[in-house]
């Protein structure tokens, strides 16, 4: 389901989240990921209008939002999933 987000209250679900992640996370992998994480996040904040966002059904405020953002096309949907916090 399509959710609304402002830059600040997003910024604070991401951090949230990607805390949760890294803590489940080996320690000899964490730093590593936590850097490419805050670059990627700065990358979102920058562009941040550019940006829908995607909840499950049941807006658990505690899992993954999607990001989607159109391709220079104007047409073509591109899905950002952050893969640590998918499970199969």
């Amino acid at each position: 389901m399509e959710t609304t987000y402002d830059k600040k209250n997003y910024t604070s679900h991401i951090k949230a989240y990607l805390k949760r992640l890294s803590e489940r996370m080996p320690a000899d992998e964490r730093s590593e990921w936590q850097q490419q994480m805050q670059e990627w996040v700065k990358g979102v904040l920058a562009d941040f209008d550019s940006y829908r966002f995607f909840t499950g059904a049941e807006m658990d405020p505690e899992t993954m939002v999607v990001l989607m953002k159109t391709g220079e096309d104007g047409k073509t949907p591109f899905l950002y999933y952050i893969r640590q916090g998918l499970e199969a």
